[in-house]
């Protein structure tokens, strides 16, 4: 098996298990070479030497289609897929795939350079155990820092509405509602537990602008288009971005996490946190990032504490851990799908 039908076979699976039948169809046919090896061609054009899975090179040309169409440069697509008023039907949608394809090589040849930024806003579900964890041990305001923000969505994630069958948290009126992502029936901390954030800060090497019409296509073509729910969820976090402000500059992530801890901010907890997003770094970038967070953990004191929160994969789920100084503390708070559902508290 050739390692272009292997990493079209394996995002394939993903997408089937991961509730989109349409992607995975679309992935399967093209994995046996059904589009005349359009799709293989495309992904056999990239370096040898890069895990084309590990890349996510299937999903940032799922992406790149999807913004045709979201665009209206693929018509026919557009008649097909659910995100633009489709509806869905993959006899509908896999010649007018083709097609796009086929019309469009140079731009998805282009685009395939350009990292995947799936602002998933369900995974502020997740998050949200490890927030109020910091908060019940601490008792601070908070200092966001979120590495890999692109649009700097989850920078907002106190404005949205959590709700689990016994329990809720958060804006009640807001637009962005999370109601079916929770398996723990249980919250392990009181519901009514107030948070104050003092700044909302991010980098990312490629920000999207959430605001305007332009960077929200671009941040809806990431999302795959049969999630009809996903989709609506981002859209009502775009418009949250709208009157929550957050700052997200372009920048390296460990580069620009060295200046912002290079001063102590006293009286505010500093969390640095990402999601899904180590996976997309080199080995140098991991290590450098360790670096930049012992040498800020090192600096850390009970009036300008540090915490590092992450959310990525581990065996197939998303674990959610917590580092936090003084004291460089260590804790397995959560495990969730990778898109911040069936969230079971750990701790």
């Amino acid at each position: 098996m050739s390692r272009e039908v292997e990493a079209l076979r394996r995002q394939a699976y993903a997408c089937h298990i991961m509730g989109s039948p349409l992607y995975g169809a679309i992935l399967d046919r093209c994995a046996a070479g059904e589009d005349d090896a359009a799709v293989l061609s495309l992904l056999s054009s990239r370096p040898d030497s890069e895990d084309l899975t590990e890349a996510a090179i299937p999903l940032r040309l799922m992406a790149t289609v999807h913004r045709l169409a979201l665009e209206g440069r693929a018509p026919a697509l557009a008649s097909a897929y659910p995100s633009c008023g489709g509806d869905g039907k993959l006899e509908v949608a896999w010649p007018a795939f083709v097609s796009a394809v086929q019309d469009h090589q140079e731009t998805i040849q282009d685009e395939l350079d350009h990292q995947l930024q799936t602002n998933e806003i369900g995974r502020a579900a997740a998050l949200l155990g490890g927030f109020l964890f910091i908060v019940s041990r601490l008792r601070m305001p908070l200092r966001l820092l979120e590495i890999g923000a692109s649009a700097g969505l989850t920078l907002r994630w106190d404005n949205f509405r959590y709700e689990a069958r016994s329990w809720s948290w958060g804006e009640p009126e807001s637009l962005v509602r999370l109601t079916d992502n929770f398996k723990s029936d249980v919250l392990p901390f009181p519901p009514d537990m107030r948070v104050e954030v003092t700044e909302r800060l991010g980098c990312d090497v490629s920000p999207i602008d959430p605001t305007d019409e332009e960077g929200r296509r671009r941040l809806l073509s990431f999302v795959w288009p049969d999630q009809t729910e996903r989709i609506a969820r981002l859209a009502a976090a775009c418009e949250v971005a709208r009157t929550i402000g957050a700052t997200v500059e372009r920048a390296n992530g460990s580069d620009w996490l060295e200046g912002q801890l290079r001063t102590a901010c006293r009286g505010v907890v500093s969390v640095v946190f990402h999601s899904v997003v180590v996976q997309y770094l080199t080995p140098d970038d991991r290590r450098q990032l360790e670096r930049v967070l012992d040498e800020g953990g090192a600096r850390a004191t009970s009036d300008a504490p540090l915490a590092y929160l992450s959310l990525e994969p581990r065996n197939g789920r998303g674990w959610l851990s917590l580092r936090m100084w003084p004291g460089n503390q260590q804790f397995d708070l959560a495990q969730s799908s990778m898109h911040g559902r069936d969230v079971e508290w750990l701790q």
